[in-house]
């Protein structure tokens, strides 16, 4: 399960009830989730129930004796170590493996739209983050853009409110979106742009599918970025299939190793 302030009150009656339950139950590990805990952390010195970040007492008690996690180790053990303050636990080192929607529509989806690319014209279309964006971080992106002036037509799908004035540069801007939307528009565009925190399964959906690229400020060499000018020079230069392979290779090869860790708590 991932342990969320709706949910976490079943886990604490549960612990209650019954502790030997401890020995069954696996707490599945988000960034999101993570993020929040450390945002905690960092301001009182020890975990603390907060509504506005999403953890409730319930929440707190059960990761104070949960025993067994599943994420990927080399990540998260050193931060939920710290949150937590203490050792004794035990990691399953597995990636997530769920699609946004089933694998196999997931699969047809991305065929579909694969099919109308070169209906769409030479376009660069960037889901600039995953999630709600600030105004300031989107309006530095929108500067260096047109500082740039690209050659090609720039379009941003962004979850921001508000309505700016149309120029070389095309905003659309987007609401929370239902499963198949969201995949839908995950699929059309070139590039995906991630936050620091979440937006992992959409990367691995992204790449997986032999998608072209996705970026990070932290992430692996060849995708991250120190400033957004960089962002803007690497959306509007072409990436090989090579590379694009490589990318939906080396996702799928982690999700097979994942696969292989969940089979000895499932099967």
């Amino acid at each position: 399960m991932s342990l969320l302030a709706w949910n976490s009150h079943i886990a604490e009656k549960l612990i209650l009830f019954r502790p030997e339950v401890l020995e069954k139950l696996f707490v599945y590990i988000t960034d999101d989730g993570v993020s929040r805990w450390s945002i905690s952390f960092e301001e009182n010195g020890y975990l603390k129930p907060n509504d506005k970040l999403i953890i409730s007492e319930s929440c707190v008690f059960a990761l104070n004796r949960i025993k067994f996690f599943i994420c990927p180790n080399a990540y998260f053990r050193k931060i939920i170590s710290k949150v937590l303050e203490r050792r004794n636990f035990e990691i399953f080192d597995a990636s997530t493996v769920l699609d946004i929607l089933p694998s196999v529509c997931s699969g047809r989806l991305f065929g579909v739209f694969e099919n109308l690319d070169n209906l769409s014209g030479h376009k660069i279309r960037v889901l600039f983050q995953t999630k709600d964006s600030s105004w300031l971080t989107f309006l530095a992106v929108l500067r260096s853009a047109f500082r740039r002036n690209p050659p090609v037509r720039l379009e941003f799908f962004v979850f921001l409110q508000g309505i700016l004035g149309r120029t070389n540069v095309d905003v659309t801007y987007l609401s929370p979106l239902p499963p198949e939307a969201y995949n839908s528009l995950v699929a059309i565009c070139t590039h995906v742009s991630l936050q620091d925190r979440g937006g992992a399964s959409t990367a691995r959906l992204y790449l997986k599918m032999g998608a072209r690229r996705s970026a990070h400020p932290s992430s692996v060499p060849e995708l991250e970025y120190s400033s957004w000018d960089e962002v803007i020079a690497k959306v509007t230069q072409r990436s090989s299939r090579e590379v694009i392979m490589a990318n939906a290779q080396t996702i799928l090869g982690e999700e097979n190793r994942s696969l292989h860790v969940l089979s000895s708590i499932y099967c």
